[in-house]
């Protein structure tokens, strides 16, 4: 309901709020072409159940792209007991971590193929490869060539080394970034020993859900050590002809089951399962829902009675509240990768190519960034202006676009006239086939200021936020002017009502002065 997105904000250096915001669409397709939201989810349920989850930004060539085009991969990396982050960092994402160690395998063919020259012996076909990132930092002194003033600029290097257990293996010392690719997905953290652990829902659960498979065996076990015989009896009670029969009275359903005369038999009844498991294991039960925040829904629980909204949205925030640690977390780790990537875009993406930026409705526009402006498409140079990423957590835009429908068929409710003037754009929001058309051919009933307005809106924003925007306070614009007429109508109303009120008195009157001269006059 609340995805988080990234967005990208103009700071400086001649940046705009457009270029802003085709930045923000050229992430967002980024994301969505190497299916981020996937691997975000992946490292969510890595912290949730482990402590810590860690998402890998890695720039690649294109094995698709003829041109050798460099693509931007976001991945989560499967298992975290592998990586090693760098103690010494303060921030609680390790944004500002000066090295990460990540261990992996590969065969021992690849490794022959990739390091003919390596020495690493394999272990069941398999060899372990580690790559070193480390973040240096150092300074370095320009010197201003009208002024001949000197100035110290700090210099961020990241170098890659990639090691097996004997010699290392390559060093990379290309990579233009200045952040360490990596972002990670934190639990609740608390201090030990001068040691930093972070936590789990899972760890939290550990011990109640230890106690709740215990009771519940225990509940078993109390069925299964109870005797299977459904009838007792004295031993002579049944004779050589009778007895199979009675074996079979499970299986083989009969009028007539006998015994001897005087003999008893007697039907046991089923085990019970002893109360106080059950209460046990429900009381471990709600203790695991306070720790989760996941509560049974509400409208299942009523059956069909109607549940308000409100309480459906207080347990909602319920939950929120349970486990927001994990949510905040993933949130600082997507803005980070955004930093990452909006770092990486000028070294990589600044060739004058065009691109696709992806619009918040989903809707795709072509880019080209670089110095030289293609025709027929957005260019911006990214050489010039500064940018931040921030991330937001609201509701998602197809969210956002169906509030305002109903927000919309409110006010239509309460003003029946605003329905000429909000029904093409009810219609075009639909998004069926031929709503678009339909919605035009409605158009065309409008007031011709309206049709102006309209017309008007579409040259000046292609943003599909600013048109929501505009068209309800468009409505609320209408709103107000048909509320305007109402009321003149009803002070016009109401004057007529006076001016009637007042002729009808002067009536009566004319009429009881007519009435006093005939009465004169027949005296």
């Amino acid at each position: 309901q609340n995805p988080p997105a990234i967005n990208v904000n103009p700071v400086s250096d001649g940046a705009s709020k457009t270029n802003a915001r085709l930045l923000s669409g050229i992430l967002r397709a980024i994301e969505y072409g190497c299916g981020a939201q996937r691997e975000y989810c992946s490292a969510l349920d890595n912290a949730t159940r482990g402590g810590l989850g860690i998402i890998r930004v890695i720039p690649q060539t294109s094995m698709i792209d003829e041109d050798g085009d460099v693509e931007f991969l976001i991945s989560n990396v499967k298992d975290c007991t592998n990586v090693y982050i760098d103690p010494s960092a303060i921030k609680s994402d390790f944004s500002d971590a000066q090295w990460v160690i990540i261990k992996s395998t590969m065969s021992d063919r690849q490794y022959a193929k990739d390091y003919p020259e390596g020495h690493a012996e394999s272990i069941d076909g398999i060899v372990e490869i580690s790559e070193l990132w480390i973040k240096r930092v150092s300074e370095i002194e320009i010197i201003d060539e009208f002024t001949q003033i000197k100035t110290r600029k700090r210099k961020i290097n990241i170098i890659q080394y990639i090691y097996d257990n004997y010699e290392i293996l390559e060093k990379i010392t290309s990579y233009p970034g200045k952040y360490l690719p990596f972002a990670v997905v934190t639990g609740p953290s608390y201090s030990s020993d001068n040691n930093i652990h972070y936590t789990s829902i899972t760890r939290q659960l550990r011990g109640i859900q230890k106690e709740i498979n215990f009771l519940k065996s225990e509940m078993i076990a109390s069925i299964a050590c109870a005797p299977k015989n459904t009838f007792f009896g004295d031993n002579d009670a049944l004779d050589e002809n009778e007895l199979p029969l009675w074996e079979e009275a499970a299986t083989n359903p009969r009028v007539f089951l006998g015994h001897k005369a005087g003999a008893t038999i007697q039907q046991m009844k089923q085990p019970e399962i002893p109360t106080a498991y059950i209460e046990s294991v429900d009381k471990n039960i709600e203790i695991a829902r306070v720790i989760t925040g996941i509560y049974p829904d509400p409208t299942l629980q009523n059956g069909l009675n109607a549940v308000s909204g409100k309480a459906i949205k207080q347990q909602q925030a319920g939950q929120a509240i349970a486990t927001y640690e994990f949510v905040d977390s993933l949130n600082y780790a997507i803005k980070h990768v955004g930093e990452i990537i909006l770092d990486l875009l000028p070294y990589y993406w600044n060739d004058d190519k065009v691109r696709l930026s992806m619009g918040a409705d989903g809707n795709y526009s072509s880019v080209s960034m670089g110095p030289s402006e293609v025709p027929d498409v957005s260019n911006f140079d990214l050489a010039y202006g500064k940018y931040q990423v921030s991330i937001s957590t609201g509701a998602s835009y197809a969210s956002q676009k169906d509030t305002l429908i109903e927000m919309v068929m409110d006010c239509v409710k309460t003003n029946p006239q605003a329905m000429q003037v909000a029904l093409p754009w009810l219609i075009n929001n639909i998004n069926l086939p031929g709503s678009e058309e339909l919605s035009d051919m409605f158009s065309l009933l409008l007031p011709s200021n309206i049709q102006q307005f309209i017309a008007q809106q579409k040259g000046q924003s292609q943003n599909p936020e600013d048109k929501l925007k505009a068209a309800f306070l468009q409505l609320q614009k209408l709103q107000q002017e048909s509320q305007a007429k109402d009321q003149m109508v009803d002070q016009l109303t109401e004057s007529l009502q006076n001016e009637t009120a007042q002729l009808q008195s002067k009536e009566q009157e004319l009429q009881l002065k007519k009435q006093m001269n005939d009465d004169n006059n027949h005296m």
